[in-house]
């Protein structure tokens, strides 16, 4: 499985990039198709976040796919699994998780220039509004803090002398955090942001999370939407009520706003259970994607796959 978060630094090796993809080629035949999953497309122009993948790499991939695949809506491959239909010959979906603006400001354009269609998965509580992912404000935090050392009790001590340390740090206390509930989280981050005397701008939020307009532009060109959750809660961590809601809001919240159909959900960390496919089954959600390491074929029963960039499988509801 190669997750863009992690793989966008081998991508920008344009050798390893072109032998990923021939792999592919070679792998996807009229019985198999590949869900690639994306999350940011910018420019590298700051140091606290993520490595993205960058513009002209994102060109380049979508040049390659468009050559050499059919790139198709991820709705024709999950009608197709249903229906037990045949796949096209050497079918790619593109997908893209959370919501970032960089989705509409660098991607977008793209996919228009290739003619490419793909499904955005909106984290619905985050759009439109101010607010950060939690693991974006540690980010921040831990980048622009004054202090070379940080020492947490609960968190542990960490050495910010050089901004790859920071940038370890920040990795290493997300994953610490991720299991938390949300709200100890929000008691961590709080307590971590009063540590490092660091105040995370509001126009943060704004420049980096889409809007409704900017989701609705794109909606009537040919982009599709799906449902991320409401917060982006890890939902088997959550209690199955709350998991609920946050499954059924999130479908909900976008609906109102786009005024169509919402179909497709994405795990959120790609966490599942059989409770939770319940739920989105009586939802209504026609298909779901979680990170796995394989291709989609005709016998896929999960519309759950996305690969190279990321391979999710695709889960049919049925």
């Amino acid at each position: 499985m190669l997750d863009v978060k992690t793989a966008a630094a081998s991508v920008a090796n344009h050798s390893r990039f072109l032998d990923t993809y021939s792999f592919f080629r070679r792998k996807i035949t009229g019985a198999h198709v590949a869900i690639l999953m994306y999350h940011r497309v910018m420019p590298k122009e700051d140091d606290w976040s993520l490595t993205p993948l960058e513009p002209h790499a994102f060109d380049a991939q979508l040049a390659f796919l468009t050559k050499n695949f059919e790139v198709v809506p991820l709705e024709y491959i999950a009608n197709a699994l249903k229906k037990r239909k045949p796949l096209p010959q050497k079918a790619v979906a593109i997908t893209f998780d959370d919501g970032y603006q960089d989705n509409y400001l660098h991607a977008y354009p793209i996919l228009k220039k290739y003619g490419v269609p793909a499904t955005i998965f909106l984290t619905s509580s985050l759009i439109g509004t101010k607010k950060l992912f939690w693991w974006d404000k540690i980010r921040y935090i831990i980048n622009h803090t004054s202090l070379k050392v940080l020492e947490y009790s609960d968190l542990g001590t960490y050495d910010l002398s050089l901004p790859s340390k920071r940038q370890k740090a920040a990795c290493i206390i997300c994953e610490k955090l991720k299991i938390c509930p949300e709200d100890k989280k929000e008691v961590f981050i709080n307590d971590l942001n009063h540590l490092a005397n660091v105040e995370i701008p509001d126009v943060l939020g704004e420049k980096m999370i889409l809007t409704w307009s900017q989701v609705k532009e794109m909606a009537s060109n040919g982009i599709a939407f799906g449902a991320h959750g409401v917060t982006h809660s890890i939902l088997t961590n959550l209690p199955f009520d709350q998991a609920k809601k946050d499954i059924i809001y999130s479908k909900r919240d976008i609906q109102e706003k786009l005024g169509k159909p919402v179909s497709a959900f994405s795990y959120p960390n790609g966490n599942f259970n059989s409770q939770l496919g319940d739920i989105l089954r009586k939802s209504g959600f026609n298909c779901v994607v979680v990170v796995q390491g394989r291709l989609v074929g005709r016998r896929t029963n999960v519309l759950n796959y996305r690969v190279f960039v990321q391979v999710k499988i695709l889960i049919n509801l049925r």
